[in-house]
C-alpha cells in the first residue's frame, strides 16, 4: 500500500508539474518558442550567423554560432528574424548530420557534405559556384555508414535550425552538461538505466539511481496504469524518438522524484 501510495503522489505532483510548465522544451533542446533575432555573416560557409533578443533561461543565448546552410541556391537574407528547431529527433538525414557536427572540424567540406545529405546534387552544387570536393564525398559516406540513428546527449554538438521566411540555416549548439535527472532529455536518454534495464551503465551517474529503481519500476507501473497500457507498451512509447514534449515532462518529474533528485525547474 505504501508503494501505491508514493506512486500516487509522485504521479500528481508529475501531472500538476507539466501543467505549470510555459516554455516549449525540444528533446534535447530547451529553445525560446517566439522567434529571435537573426543576423547572417559573410556568405561563405561555415557561417557565422549572430543571435540576438534570446530571452534568458534557454539552452541558446545571444552571440555568434558557427552555421551552416540549409538550402542552396536562395539569396541570404539578413538581418531577419527566425524560429528555432532541434533537430535530434527528427530522423534522417538529421542524424546523420549531426554526426558529421560530432565527429569533424568545421569546414566548407563539411557544408558540401551536408548538402548532399539533403539532396543537392554535385552537379547543382556547381551551378551555385561550390565545388563539391573528395573530402566532402569522404564525409558523406562516413555519415551514411555510421551516422543513421546519430541521438545528440548532453555535451554533444545539435544542430538547430533557423526557420526563416527564405533561407534556413543551421547553427551548432552544444547540450549543456546536465546534473541527472534534471532535465526531460536526461531520462529520454536514459530512461532504460533508471528502470534497471542497462546497469551497466550505473557508474556514468551519481548516486541515487540505485537506490530509486525500485521506485522508478513502480511508477512506470503506475503510469502504465493511469494511461491503461502494458508496462511493455508504456516503456516502448517514453523509449521511442519523437514522443511529445508533454510525456518526457511528465516522467521527468516522475523519475526524479522516484530517484531522489530535486524537479526540473525553468528559468
Amino acid at each position: 500500500m505504501k508503494s501505491k501510495t508514493i506512486v500516487a503522489v509522485v504521479l500528481t505532483i508529475a501531472l500538476i508539474a507539466s501543467m505549470l510548465m510555459v516554455a516549449t522544451v525540444s528533446a534535447a533542446c530547451n529553445l525560446p518558442s517566439d522567434p529571435v533575432t537573426v543576423t547572417v555573416g559573410p556568405p561563405v560557409p561555415p557561417l557565422a550567423i549572430t543571435l540576438s533578443d534570446v530571452p534568458a533561461g534557454y539552452d541558446v543565448t545571444n552571440g555568434v554560432y558557427t552555421s551552416y546552410c540549409v538550402e542552396l541556391g536562395i539569396p541570404l537574407v539578413s538581418p531577419t528574424t527566425a524560429t528555432l528547431e532541434c533537430t535530434d529527433n527528427l530522423g534522417s538525414p538529421w542524424g546523420e548530420i549531426n554526426y558529421l557536427l560530432n565527429t569533424y572540424p568545421d569546414s566548407l567540406d563539411l557544408q558540401l557534405a551536408i548538402w548532399r545529405l539533403l539532396g543537392y546534387t554535385p552537379a547543382f552544387m556547381a551551378h551555385n559556384q561550390f565545388t563539391y570536393t573528395a573530402a566532402a564525398e569522404t564525409l558523406y559516406q562516413d555519415a551514411l555508414a555510421n551516422g543513421g540513428g546519430f541521438d545528440p546527449s548532453a555535451g554533444d554538438w545539435v544542430g538547430v535550425r533557423l526557420i526563416i521566411n527564405g533561407q534556413d540555416f543551421l547553427i551548432k549548439m552544444q547540450i549543456p552538461e546536465e546534473a541527472p535527472g534534471f532535465t526531460p532529455g536526461f531520462w529520454k536518454h536514459n530512461i532504460g538505466v533508471a528502470l534497471g534495464i542497462n546497469p551497466g551503465n550505473y557508474s556514468a551517474f551519481s548516486g541515487g539511481l540505485l537506490d530509486g529503481v525500485k521506485l522508478t519500476e513502480s511508477m512506470l507501473e503506475g503510469y502504465a496504469a493511469t494511461v491503461g497500457v502494458t508496462l511493455q507498451e508504456a516503456y516502448d512509447a517514453l523509449n521511442t524518438k519523437g514522443q511529445p514534449a508533454s510525456t518526457r515532462i511528465n516522467m521527468a518529474y516522475a523519475f526524479n522524484a522516484a530517484a531522489g533528485y530535486g524537479p526540473f525547474v525553468e528559468d
